[in-house]
């Protein structure tokens, strides 16, 4: 609420956009959180950080199309880094290119070798490409990650499947 009404004087503020975005996020409201981040881009449409946080969000918020963008936007402007990447990669396997987010994926993995969401994405499109043992390995190496996540539950199903 102090970020609304700080906003409701000064608009022009897209930090404080992308602060009020992080805020609806993590409440749930991913809704109201894709309009301040929208609102924040509006504000300073050269920020490539926007663009990540924008894909996270878009991402949370389950809309391919628009992560894809923000993720492929936010590269362009230099934001390479694994958790961008990582988005770009998760929203072509979900969208059924393989091969393009393999390329993605794997950079990803490069710059992070503990990105378990990379590895699981990159082990959906292998095996969706045919090449099932590398699919196999990428999952293994989830369970040995030492992090917590709903994300070894998921390598463990996706296992037994194979």
């Amino acid at each position: 609420s102090a970020y609304r009404k700080y906003l409701s004087v000064k608009p022009a503020e897209s930090d404080v956009w992308s602060s009020l975005a992080s805020c609806q996020l993590r409440l749930g409201r991913t809704k109201e959180a894709v309009d301040s981040i929208r609102r924040a881009i509006a504000v300073s449409p050269n920020k490539p950080a926007l663009y990540k946080q924008a894909a996270i969000i878009y991402d949370a918020s389950e809309l391919l199309a628009e992560t894809a963008e923000a993720a492929q936007k936010a590269i362009e402007m230099g934001k390479d880094d694994s958790v961008t990447l990582t988005l770009l990669g998760k929203s072509q396997t979900l969208a059924g290119k393989h091969q393009e987010a393999i390329k993605f994926l794997q950079e990803a993995i490069k710059l992070n070798p503990s990105n378990i969401n990379a590895r699981f994405h990159y082990a959906i499109s292998l095996r969706a490409l045919g090449q099932r043992d590398s699919a196999k390995q990428q999952l293994e190496e989830i369970l040995w990650v030492k992090t917590d996540s709903p994300l070894k539950e998921r390598a463990k199903q996706e296992l037994q499947s194979n």
